[in-house]
């Protein structure tokens, strides 16, 4: 009797165990297919958030003096400018600092972008020397509006859920703005804090740091008394990115005609 209950209280564990086995294994099987979702949706969220560009036509000029002309593809979060003469060609990718000269064809913003490789030393930048690929937002007669950014960092906020990989990724990184006339050496002018956690959901910091006080006046000129009182009149923040966007727009209709 002993024997028999005994087998049979086995047999009743052994049942308890397969199901806890298949339960876990559900489980099992749930979290890794919902892990794998979560990072699916992440990887394309970031593609959303204008981290890596579209395959575009254009053209690269790499330290040791070549230029490639073919497809090119940016990668903001790694820092690398991807390359590929045609769609069945192999791809390259460059370091940002291996780059001197890059244009490529937005068809997301349908404009030529254009990039240019500078360099800053501690004095220009107010911190550590730093090397940057600087894209031309603004074109006038006698000088432009360059854009340089930081290395974007991306931060998981979490969403209170207890589920691994769960969260939002957030962007926040620094864009400086400088003047810079042709064939000289830019000048920064304004730095913002900067980030977004959806491609059309952007904050910027209302008020930037201003490097030089005296930069607008120089590049400016003559227009520099009409500029100012505009700036008055409007009640505009020329410390942010906005500001100066605006204060770019209205000294365009003070030039000339083409």
């Amino acid at each position: 009797m002993e024997r028999r209950g005994g087998a049979s209280g086995c047999k009743g564990i052994q049942t308890v165990d397969l199901k806890l086995e298949r339960f876990m294994f559900r489980i099992f099987l749930l979290f890794t297919v919902f892990g794998t979702t979560i990072n699916f949706l992440y990887a394309q969220k970031l593609e959303t958030m204008g981290i890596e560009t579209p395959w575009s036509k254009g053209k690269i000029i790499i330290d040791d003096g070549r230029e490639l002309t073919g497809l090119i593809k940016l990668n903001e979060l790694q820092g690398k400018i991807s390359y590929k003469k045609d769609d069945l060609d192999d791809t390259n990718s460059f370091s940002r600092s291996e780059v001197i000269f890059l244009v490529y064809f937005d068809r997301e913003a349908n404009l030529t972008r254009k990039f240019y490789r500078y360099s800053f030393g501690r004095e220009e930048t107010g911190g550590e020397e730093a090397t940057y690929l600087c894209e031309v937002i603004r074109e006038f007669p006698t000088f432009q509006i360059l854009s340089a950014k930081t290395p974007l960092i991306v931060t998981m906020v979490s969403t209170g859920s207890k589920v691994p990989n769960n969260g939002t990724p957030v962007l926040s990184q620094n864009e400086y703005l400088l003047f810079c006339r042709y064939d000289s050496i830019p000048e920064m002018y304004l730095g913002i804090a900067r980030g977004n956690s959806t491609k059309d959901e952007v904050y910027l910091t209302k008020s930037g740091k201003i490097f030089n006080k005296k930069i607008p006046e120089r590049y400016f000129s003559q227009q520099w008394p009409l500029i100012r009182k505009y700036i008055k009149d409007k009640n505009i923040n020329f410390r942010s990115r906005n500001g100066l966007m605006t204060v770019l727009d209205y000294y365009a209709t003070l030039l000339p005609p083409k």
